[in-house]
């Protein structure tokens, strides 16, 4: 079966460490922080009633204790994604220098990493099927690519010509509907 490239194989370009920074933090906002803000504010509403229970009857030690994992859970909840922010960036940080390629197909985005040296071992590129586990949103610097809420790929727009990223934007939400969110719009 013959596939048709939408648009062809870019030419190779590399993701900036702010770059990858913006994403991830895009695909936090929209795959974790909000269940975390929710948890927050259950635990603050526990807190304030482990107050007033607390000023009720100031024995009531089960009150402080239960006030004191809360605000833990609070302080975990917004720590966390955080940290775990800090520590990718600084993994990604020093595979810099990779070079990637990107094409798309009519039903597919095929994502290739781009061997430094001859002696390399050529990788298979990442197929992503267009389905109901992708989304796509658009920044200004860049399209970030959700596999479900597991990975998250960054084509930067510098990698494409001007009408590219139009027509990338067309294609992207004719094909993915809801699953395509601009920031341009």
């Amino acid at each position: 079966m013959q596939e048709n490239f939408y648009i062809p194989e870019t030419h190779p370009y590399t993701i900036s460490t702010e770059m990858y920074r913006e994403g991830y933090r895009a695909y936090q906002k929209r795959f974790v922080l909000w269940k975390n803000r929710i948890l927050q504010l259950i635990l603050l509403l526990l807190s304030i009633d482990f107050i007033v229970s607390a000023v009720r009857d100031s024995s009531n030690t089960l009150a402080y204790v239960l006030l004191m994992i809360c605000l833990a859970g609070i302080f975990i909840l917004w720590y966390t994604p955080n940290k775990a922010r800090v520590k990718i960036i600084d993994a990604v940080a020093e595979n810099e220098d990779i070079y990637y390629s990107c094409a798309l197909q009519d039903n597919v985005i095929a994502i290739r990493t781009i061997p430094q040296s001859d002696d390399e071992e050529i990788l298979q590129p990442t197929i992503l099927n267009y389905d109901d586990d992708l989304f796509v949103e658009e920044k200004d610097e860049f399209f970030l690519v959700c596999s479900g809420n597991r990975m998250i790929y960054i084509l930067p727009k510098k990698a494409f010509y001007d009408e590219q990223v139009l027509s990338m934007r067309e294609h992207f939400s004719d094909e993915l509907g809801k699953n395509f969110k601009s920031e341009l719009n």
